[in-house]
């Protein structure tokens, strides 16, 4: 293999053409399958299982129903079914068509920073312009973590010039098509200006950290006084986030009294969830989109809900979700997914230590005789991608077993018919599809499909 500067160009330039073809082959694929679908109308296999876990309504009890009720209402359910899987259809396609343009636009972003030296021009134009002639540093190259800091912000912006644009495309146009998007320009704004002062305010001090290390501590250690720091730094910031970063875009209320906070801590006191508090998320200042989630580290858990959910679920549904939430902390999932996740981050920063010093990274860049920390990690993020793809799907077929896992605790846990209605629900107040394409949703979810998930629930169900 030629390792010159003109054969890692070349390496690098297929892995990046070569991951384009291989994420639009698995995004054609499930286009397809939509459009399929809006052909054929709702499977057989669906249409079974939205039958058999629809939500019980007041008027199928048995003192209210008669033969004309019934018919009516099965008339009336058919073609509320038909519409919801109409709309899930058009927003998914809908979806997938931007993702083509962001993913196109992305790939030649990639091939034209690489092709044309970006990373070296701006590195230049940020040491000889910027400190240089504005500032009147003398000695600028010197300065590598204060330079490295300007071609992060240069590059950032440079982004912004393409991710802005379909940004507001999905948020006031696709969004606000289907009835999600309940943002307003000014809100939108806002929220760059904190998203891109936090980044600074975070992002650029581990970054100076990360090229300090890597500067002064180089050696055949070097990869573990990063990955260590970078582990600590990251326990704090899972710490501080539910208090000093979450509040920053979003407000949480205690949740009221009444039937389903009794549910709730009902639950926690059966199953001896440290529960420190419920809270209501104002999710709807920005979507329709519902959710609910715990966070906390260590003694003491919070319970978050969007304030969708309570509009759009019916509290045992809630309850049902929460269950399988407290699953995830029963089984410990989170700390299992911390641990594997650091053991990913040790082998990158391995190969990070055991390439950053290698000339040919950096000629293939553009530059001659400076090896800035910034672009060898550039450099052997591109080259470890194949490694970074494989580590993905791994990650996803974990995440899969542990939805599995928590979804047969909530069913055990609760009224065995309690969770499947929930997911249905869920799935179609948020218009998921509920049968992709096998090959797509093996390789790029991080939780099984609505139908592989009420089989297992059946399944797990019928063997207790």
């Amino acid at each position: 293999m030629d390792l010159s500067p003109d054969g890692i160009r070349l390496i690098c330039t297929t892995l990046i053409i070569s991951n384009y073809v291989f994420e639009t082959y698995l995004d054609l694929r499930q286009y397809l399958r939509l459009k399929d679908q809006r052909q054929t109308g709702i499977s057989p296999v669906v249409k079974k299982y939205l039958e058999q876990h629809r939500r019980k309504k007041p008027e199928d009890s048995d003192e209210l129903k008669d033969e004309n009720t019934t018919e009516e209402n099965k008339e009336k359910t058919t073609t509320d079914d038909n519409e919801t899987h109409k709309k899930t259809l058009s927003y998914n396609i809908a979806s997938k068509k931007l993702g083509f343009i962001t993913g196109a636009i992305d790939v030649v972003q990639e091939l034209l920073i690489f092709r044309f030296n970006f990373l070296y021009l701006m590195w230049e134009f940020s040491s000889n312009v910027i400190l240089s002639q504005w500032l009147g540093v003398s000695n600028a190259k010197d300065y590598e973590i204060t330079i490295s800091i300007l071609v992060t912000i240069l590059g950032y912006l440079f982004g912004l010039l393409f991710s802005v644009p379909t940004s507001l495309y999905r948020t006031f146009v696709l969004e606000e098509e289907f009835g999600f998007n309940k943002s307003t320009l000014k809100l939108w704004v806002t929220d760059l200006i904190k998203s891109t002062m936090l980044g600074a305010v975070i992002g650029l001090p581990i970054l100076s950290l990360m090229i300090y290390i890597i500067k002064n501590y180089a050696g055949p250690h070097m990869h573990i006084y990063v990955w260590a720091s970078l582990f600590f730094l990251s326990i704090f910031m899972i710490a501080i986030y539910p208090d000093y970063i979450a509040t920053l875009f979003n407000k949480f209320n205690p949740l009221p009294d009444g039937e389903l906070k009794d549910k709730i801590e009902d639950l926690a006191r059966k199953v001896e969830f440290p529960l420190k508090g419920i809270y209501v998320m104002d999710g709807s200042t920005r979507s329709a989109h519902s959710n609910a989630y715990f966070t906390g580290f260590f003694g003491l858990k919070r319970i978050v809900l969007f304030d969708t959910i309570e509009k759009q679920m019916t509290t045992d549904e809630i309850v049902a979700i929460l269950a399988h939430e407290i699953g995830h902390w029963r089984y410990n999932h989170i700390t299992k997914s911390l641990v594997i996740e650091q053991i990913y981050s040790f082998l990158m920063w391995y190969m990070v230590n055991t390439f950053i010093h290698s000339p040919v990274v950096y000629q293939a860049y553009g530059f001659k005789n400076q090896r800035p920390a910034l672009v060898g990690i550039t450099a052997i993020m591109t080259l470890y991608s194949p490694v970074n793809q494989l580590i993905s799907f791994s990650r996803n077929w974990l995440s899969r077993k542990h939805e599995y896992e928590a979804d047969f605790y909530a069913s055990s846990t609760l009224n065995k018919k309690d969770l499947a209605p929930a997911l249905v629900a869920i799935h179609r107040e948020n218009l998921s599809d509920m049968d992709p394409d096998p090959l797509y949703s093996t390789l790029k979810y991080s939780h099984p499909t609505l139908l592989e998930r009420l089989r297992a629930i059946e399944t797990a169900t019928k063997s207790q």
